[in-house]
């Protein structure tokens, strides 16, 4: 009787009564499942962007590989990581990239490519703005500082 108040239950039939309990419960199991299977799945997206980082990713991309909508993609994202789909496949690859910097000598193209970036500019820029320096001086600092 807490959830009707008492004009429509006097109004309600036994039955409807019956009706609206099992369309109440229902609602809440299914909204129950619903929160289970998302926390799931938000686990499983965060994992994919880590497997996938090197390709071109999108919301739109893994919205139709797991059969949501892309702003439900970027919600679960959000909810698993605290950073929407774009901000953290972004910071994903700058982690990555920090990384190969280190460990491969090679030119920041190199490095660019293979953290799934589509230009060596674009990775300077976003590295720049992340860490307040270009990715050559963060690879000089680092050496220097670990001999």
């Amino acid at each position: 009787h807490f959830f009707l108040n008492s004009d429509i239950h006097n109004f309600l039939s036994p039955r409807a009564k019956m009706n609206f309990f099992y369309f109440f419960l229902s609602f809440v199991f299914v909204f129950g499942f619903v929160k289970c299977v998302d926390k799931e799945k938000k686990l499983e997206i965060v994992a994919y962007i880590r497997e996938h980082y090197k390709e071109k990713l999108t919301a739109g991309g893994i919205g139709e590989k797991y059969n949501y909508h892309p702003n439900h993609v970027n919600r679960l994202v959000k909810l698993a990581t605290g950073r929407c789909f774009k901000d953290y496949l972004i910071y994903y690859r700058l982690m990555v990239a920090k990384d190969m910097l280190l460990s491969n000598p090679g030119p920041v193209s190199a490095v660019a490519e293979g953290c799934g970036f589509s230009s060596a500019s674009y990775f300077t820029e976003l590295f720049t703005r992340q860490e307040g320096m270009t990715p050559n001086k963060y690879r000089r600092m680092m050496r220097d500082s670990i001999l």
